[in-house]
């Protein structure tokens, strides 16, 4: 599809195919979030996000191949990450303990269903369950060892054979004490900044 990309377009994967010129223009959408000093910070309706540019697109570039129709995120913050996976996964869920409304306009994810609730009760999961099977499953929520275990323990059945689990800040201590229990399994992409490690289903 010929088509000139601006960033003040909505990039949605329906319309066009992602490769690194629309991820530059997603990228330039979201407002890099510097806030470990807690101090909180207008976003300017743009979503911010917490993550290393050149590592996140090493992921979309896995995500590329494997080509998802369908993916859950565990954890959306203010959309950042949310306003890239709609520009490579045509139907996407995002669950948060919280609502994003008042973060980043609704209207920028018109194809995004969002779920609120705490993913580790129960009825977060039989709620989620509806929509399952997924191709794709990131976590980036609770970020405590038993948190993140309870994430992939709850959610990863959802996805389907051959589909990716991805977790967020590898490099993140209380991450990274569950992740070591299943390193053999996991793939880490190689840039070592917040760290990103992929397990295949």
């Amino acid at each position: 599809m010929d088509r000139t990309v601006t960033v003040d377009d909505h990039i949605l994967a329906s319309e066009v195919e992602m490769d690194r010129y629309v991820f530059d223009t997603v990228w330039d959408r979201i407002w890099i979030a510097r806030n470990y000093d807690g101090v909180e910070r207008t976003n300017r309706n743009r979503g911010f996000i917490q993550q290393d540019k050149e590592e996140l697109w090493q992921l979309v570039e896995k995500l590329l191949e494997l080509k998802p129709q369908k993916m859950l995120e565990i954890g959306n913050a203010c959309g950042g990450t949310t306003l890239v996976w709609q520009a490579v996964v045509p139907e996407v869920y995002s669950l948060d303990i919280k609502s994003i409304e008042g973060h980043i306009p609704l209207s920028y994810f018109p194809d995004v269903k969002f779920l609120v609730g705490d993913a580790h009760l129960q009825e977060t999961l039989d709620m989620t369950k509806a929509h399952a099977p997924f191709d794709f499953l990131f976590i980036d929520g609770d970020h405590s060892t038993d948190g993140v275990k309870m994430d992939f323990e709850m959610y990863s059945p959802l996805v389907r054979k051959g589909g990716i689990v991805g977790f967020h800040d590898y490099n993140h201590g209380p991450v990274r004490t569950f992740l070591d229990t299943m390193l053999d399994s996991l793939e880490i992409l190689p840039r070592d900044y917040f760290g990103i490690a992929l397990y295949r289903v």
